[in-house]
């Protein structure tokens, strides 16, 4: 799947485990619920894309681009949000990134989380 052009799918409930995703457009892209767990992610980009309720766990997201997504619900146990590329806008839930490395610098630069309790 590497260096596809998927702008404005629908790929909801897609199974993308362990996928080689490096260098895909996903811009526009209706990804709820897919499963990108183990997933090369390198370099994707997931501009205005529809993250919500996706499987991200341990994706490589080194250089990827979440600018503007939405990544409520999202699960991201064990990626490394400071390795992308953009996550200026993107909205997030905080109850699932405890996990996520980066934390520290998550918290003081993402402004678009929806705490949770």
């Amino acid at each position: 799947m590497k260096d596809l052009d998927l702008t404005g799918l629908n790929l909801s409930f897609s199974i993308l485990y362990g996928a080689d995703c490096k260098n895909t457009n996903f811009t526009n892209t209706n990804l709820y619920c897919a499963n990108f767990h183990s997933a090369n992610l390198k370099r994707a980009n997931f501009t205005n894309a529809d993250l919500r309720y996706a499987i991200l766990i341990e994706a490589n997201l080194e250089g990827a681009d979440f600018t503007n997504a939405d990544l409520r619900y999202a699960n991201l146990h064990g990626v490394d949000l400071k390795r992308t590329k953009s996550t200026e806008g993107a909205k997030f839930t905080t109850f699932v990134i405890y996990h996520v490395l980066g934390i520290n610098w998550m918290m003081s630069n993402l402004k678009n989380f929806a705490t949770i309790f």
